[in-house]
């Protein structure tokens, strides 16, 4: 005899193909959840052979929530520092570098991935992270190396638009010593 399988109702963009020429009794029922399908689902299948009762069962589906993925920490350093980038707490984590800690701490421009999986469940989620490195300023002080006793001399630093900080207090470009 021949078995007929039907659905008695799929969530929404699932599908089930019935009938491979191998055995044309089996089912294959194919569905990717999207975060709206987020919950319980049951599917229910039905299979009659038209000579006795049809059989019926029913298939429980739990569909879990992804774990959240940002990267917290800063887009951009200056030359020579190093930037902490994290992941969110509760979770494991694997790094495009490698690490497999909630914090990185990473000095060099790119791209950084995370993927975060939540130890209860197994989602995984991806996230990314740009760093750019910014180059430091220039450092350079002008003015008079040597100068008579009694005399002043003005010393200054690059022109810019730069913050300054000299040994003596002052955060102007120019300072008269």
């Amino acid at each position: 005899d021949i078995v007929t399988i039907t659905n008695l109702g799929l969530p929404p963009g699932a599908t089930m193909v019935c009938g491979a020429p191998a055995n044309p009794s089996s089912c294959t029922f194919t569905w990717t959840p999207t975060a709206g399908d987020v919950g319980n689902h049951v599917v229910t299948f039905q299979a009659s052979d038209g000579v006795n009762p049809p059989a019926t069962t029913s298939v429980n589906i739990r569909v879990n929530p992804p774990p959240p993925c940002a990267i917290t920490g800063p887009v951009e350093v200056c030359q020579g520092t190093l930037a902490q980038l994290c992941g969110p707490a509760g979770y494991t984590y694997l790094w495009s570098t490698g690490e497999m800690t909630q914090c990185i701490s990473v000095g060099t421009a790119g791209s950084y991935s995370l993927t975060v999986t939540d130890p209860a469940t197994g989602c995984q989620t991806l996230c990314s992270r740009e760093l750019r490195v910014l180059p430091l300023p220039p450092c350079a002080i002008t003015g008079p190396s040597v100068i008579c006793q009694g005399d002043q001399a003005q010393l200054c630093g690059p022109a810019g638009n730069f913050g300054y900080s000299w040994s003596t207090g002052a955060t102007s470009q120019c300072i008269s010593v």
